[in-house]
């Protein structure tokens, strides 16, 4: 690793420190110009506002409890090339789906990172599109997706790296895919999807079940407690009844104390935000549903001379978790996003309910209620926030968040009501000067409503966002 000076940050020993994005895109603008490999050491929290295409080698780490956070899409850090990130916890944010993608070349090392979510918003997946055998150790995921090589990351390694439990967005079990000769070992919670003639190692895991595509090849499988083995996504092979996972598969020392095994996660909940219909796999014997309606659009505005108006947000839509046991063809219904008024003025629209039928039970998440648009005006006004939708017949029925109210205090003073927000979506956020609305992320969240101050241009109130089904799956 070649140490330099100057660039922009400060130096620490034989680190570069950065202290803002400025200083980031800074240190890696000037090694790129001068052909080195620098060694970064992130001091405080930054905020990327755009990705990060690195294109060149380099170390990164942190100190202690510092976190990455993004306002980007889709991806934190991209198009890199040898890379070792070390210490970091990278926080998702609404419309940042992905944090670390398209790393093509070299080598890379992920080593003692925390993958979390943020206040409503998730990283779908930590590492995307990796083309290259990866290093992945010590390391936690809140995500739906932990790694992605695909067929490509022949000779990854991923050690004792396991889900986060606690928080907004702990049903979610992270999975790996890799690969042939994959070493998958120490882990707790996390499943793996594996394919590629060589093989691999799967060992000493801890609630982590194996999906092996076809020709996998020979797997050594020991010392794991409490997993499942599937030779295909939803076959249900499981290794303590007994059954062989095809191919050639070595079992040896696993936790084999009974006949059968029920209550293990067969694969990746299921994520539905279209379709109508839902057979559960083979070898499922119950399901976990989640269901949230679709949330609604904040209410319009017009404008006229020296006037103001701040119209209400749209409501969140409800939330419903049940269990079925014994589950045969479901239907469903994913609720729609409520769009934002005009600026007629109109009031925005409702969202559309969101309904699961299965086993002669409907499980329903509401819609949220639109929020009211407010006629332009300099007097003191309120226009009402939409209502969050309820739910029902299931074990757990949550309500959204109702929509913020709009308020003019003058001509010239007026702020427009927040979208609610859900258990998996963000509300549009408030706003306090004229510009376009605020719309909702996420599932199942309401737009913000419109904001005109002295006579500023009309505005549509911020549109809501669909509801969603999601489906894990039980032996």
């Amino acid at each position: 690793m070649r140490v330099f000076d100057p660039v922009p940050g400060r130096q620490e020993g034989r680190s570069i420190g950065a202290y803002s994005e400025a200083d980031l895109r800074g240190i890696i603008a000037s090694s790129i110009a001068k052909g080195v490999s620098p060694s970064i050491r992130i001091g405080a929290d930054i905020v990327i506002t755009k990705p990060l295409k690195i294109g060149i080698s380099l170390i990164l780490n942190a100190a202690a409890g510092v976190k990455i956070s993004a306002t980007c899409s889709p991806a934190i850090i991209t198009q890199a090339a040898s890379i070792t990130i070390q210490g970091i916890t990278f926080k998702a944010a609404p419309g940042c789906g992905v944090c670390i993608s398209h790393v093509s070349g070299g080598d890379l090392r992920i080593l003692d990172v925390d993958f979390v979510a943020g206040t409503s918003s998730f990283f779908t997946k930590a590492l995307e599109s990796i083309a290259i055998p990866v290093e992945v150790r010590r390391c936690r995921f809140q995500t739906q997706m932990a790694l992605d090589t695909g067929a490509a990351g022949l000779g990854s390694i991923v050690t004792e790296c396991e889900r986060i439990v606690s928080g907004l967005f702990s049903p979610l079990t992270p999975y790996v895919q890799l690969g042939g000769g994959f070493t998958f070992a120490g882990n707790k919670i996390v499943n793996l999807e594996a394919g590629g003639s060589t093989g691999g190692v799967f060992s000493a895991n801890d609630n982590c079940n194996l999906v092996l595509a076809a020709g996998a090849g020979s797997v050594a499988i020991a010392g794991n407690d409490s997993c499942d083995i599937n030779t295909t996504a939803g076959t249900g092979f499981n290794v303590l009844a007994g059954n062989n996972p095809g191919g050639s598969v070595v079992l040896h020392a696993n936790d084999v104390n009974s006949d059968e095994v029920l209550g293990r996660l067969m694969r990746t909940p299921q994520v539905f935000t279209s379709g109508t219909t839902y057979t559960p796999p083979a070898g499922c014997k119950a399901i976990v549903v989640e269901v949230v309606g679709g949330g609604a659009g904040g209410g319009g505005s017009s404008t006229a001379g020296v006037s103001a108006a701040g119209s209400g947000g749209g409501g969140a839509g409800g939330y419903a978790r049940h269990y079925y046991a014994s589950p045969g063809a479901c239907t469903y219904a994913v609720g729609a996003a409520g769009a934002g008024g005009t600026t007629v003025p109109s009031n925005g629209v409702n969202g559309g309910d969101t309904t699961f039928t299965c086993s002669a039970l409907t499980i329903t998440g509401a819609g949220g209620n639109l929020g009211l648009a407010m006629t332009i005006g300099t007097v003191v006004s309120l226009a009402n926030g939409g209502a969050g939708g309820g739910a029902t017949n299931a074990l757990v029925n949550g309500g959204g968040a109702p929509g913020g109210v709009g308020i003019r205090l003058s001509g010239t003073i007026a702020a427009a009501g927040a979208g609610g927000s859900g258990p998996l979506g963000s509300g549009g956020p408030p706003r306090v000067t004229g510009g376009a609305s605020q719309a909702a992320a996420g599932f199942g969240a309401g737009g913000c409503g419109a904001c005109v101050v002295n006579g500023s241009a009309a505005q549509a109130g911020g549109a809501g966002t669909a509801g969603v089904v999601i489906v894990s799956e039980y032996t």
